[in-house]
């Protein structure tokens, strides 16, 4: 029997214990602060009374919990009792430094620490989908491999500790990119009398398809299914903070953190911070007063669907630069250009640009993606954007941003080599 303690039972961790509860083979004990959390999983795990309870006799002790300052707290209890031989793994969304220095301590109690990062959200945590970015081991220890099994479908083991949290940021930025791009998109649309459905059917089909598009906005935006009990607002905007503390780190700017991080703070300022991030194509609504007023004339000589090509060529724009950004930060972390876009691709923030990216580097004849080209695009939605008196903010961004890189390397250069560079 594999022996793990649980700590935090939050949207995400409650439902992981769950599933390590349910997992022939796995003796569970669980702790969070709640001792109404804990009572559901009465019967199913030991309810530990401590941190220091929990983990007696584990093997491995799990820890998912919202931010640095808790995991640190976590650990301050473990010291105290860890032994020689335990592992400690991280599950929780926390800066790289913060993980290398929890790894550091515990290293002087003889005892192991795994970072890990999760994607896929609470489906995926509910059905053992997850993808796991690990870091720390070169492998999964024998003793927790179950345990890894039964929470998810895909485990990348990545290098260092910092790595993994390093992935996480980056992949929740890129997700937290789209999901702006794509409700900014939606809302452009709307303002011009085209439906949600045309523009995401759109998407899918145009090269801008993407991880997010299908399960945040079909299930989510296009149902109005945005209330409390999922990824929230506040939660989001925690994780761009600490994304924005690491490319500093970097010395790399965060353009799109910062895009997305002001709209995110508009929706919780307009009572949304408890709800499902995905709220916020209310606020680009009511910010626009899209529905409000009168729908606005389509420009001359387009048609609805030649206006929803534009938003799917500035979604796809956007997803380019945002997956060129992510692969820039991330060779800081030592990790090469075709390692980063599978890791990302194969979570969350997977799209079609990745995808795109992997061809080319397996030896596929995929079309340059430039800054020129880019900027064509995303001028042709700050026209239509211009035209409905709809922001735009993150394609305004992409514009400034695709500008920047063609004085700085020229309009023909491909993308993926400015990434690289």
């Amino acid at each position: 029997m594999a022996r793990i303690s649980f700590i935090g039972l939050g949207a995400m961790g409650l439902r992981m214990a769950t599933r390590l509860a349910e997992t022939d083979g796995i003796e569970l004990t669980v702790y969070d602060l709640d001792p109404a959390r804990m009572a559901s999983l009465e019967g199913k795990a030991r309810l530990a009374t401590s941190i220091a309870d929990a983990a007696a006799g584990a093997e491995g002790i799990f820890s998912v919990v919202p931010a640095d300052q808790h995991t640190l707290a976590v650990v301050g209890e473990l010291e105290k009792v860890i032994q020689p031989g335990q592992a400690f793994v991280d599950f929780s969304t926390i800066g790289p430094a913060t993980i290398e220095a929890v790894g550091r301590r515990l290293a002087e109690k003889g005892a192991q620490t795994i970072s890990a990062g999760m994607t896929k959200s609470l489906t995926g945590a509910a059905t053992g989908t997850l993808s796991l970015f690990v870091g720390g081991p070169d492998e999964i220890p024998a003793a927790l491999k179950p345990a890894f099994d039964a929470m998810a479908s895909d485990i990348m083991m990545v290098g260092s500790l910092g790595a993994a949290k390093a992935l996480k940021l980056v992949n929740n930025m890129v997700v937290a990119t789209l999901d702006v791009a794509m409700t900014e998109a939606l809302a452009l649309g709307a303002q011009f009398g085209i439906p949600f459905e045309q523009v995401t059917g759109a998407l899918a089909a145009g090269g801008g398809d993407n991880w997010p598009l299908h399960n945040h906005i079909v299930p989510h935006v296009l149902p109005d299914v945005l209330g409390p009990g999922f990824f929230g607002t506040r939660f989001l905007m925690k994780d761009l903070k600490l994304y924005t503390a690491f490319a500093r780190s970097q010395n790399l700017p965060a353009f799109f953190a910062g895009a997305g991080l002001a709209a995110y703070r508009g929706a919780a300022a307009h009572g949304f911070g408890e709800h499902y991030h995905m709220i916020i194509v209310r606020w680009y609504e009511r910010g626009a007063r899209v529905g409000e007023r009168p729908a606005s004339p389509l420009p001359d000589g387009l048609s609805a669907a030649e206006v929803t090509a534009r938003l799917v060529a500035g979604v796809a724009a956007i997803q380019a630069l945002v997956s060129a950004e992510a692969l820039r930060i991330l060779a800081r972390m030592g990790l090469g250009q075709k390692a980063a876009a599978f890791y990302l691709d194969s979570g969350s923030a997977g799209n079609d640009s990745l995808r795109a990216l992997v061809r080319t580097l397996e030896g596929g004849n995929e079309e340059a993606v430039t800054p020129a080209r880019l900027l064509a695009d995303l001028d042709q939605v700050a026209a239509l954007a211009d035209k409905a008196d709809v922001p735009g903010a993150v394609f305004e961004v992409g514009r400034h941003l695709a500008a920047s890189l063609i004085d700085r390397h020229g309009e023909v250069t491909d993308l993926w080599r400015i990434a690289a560079a």
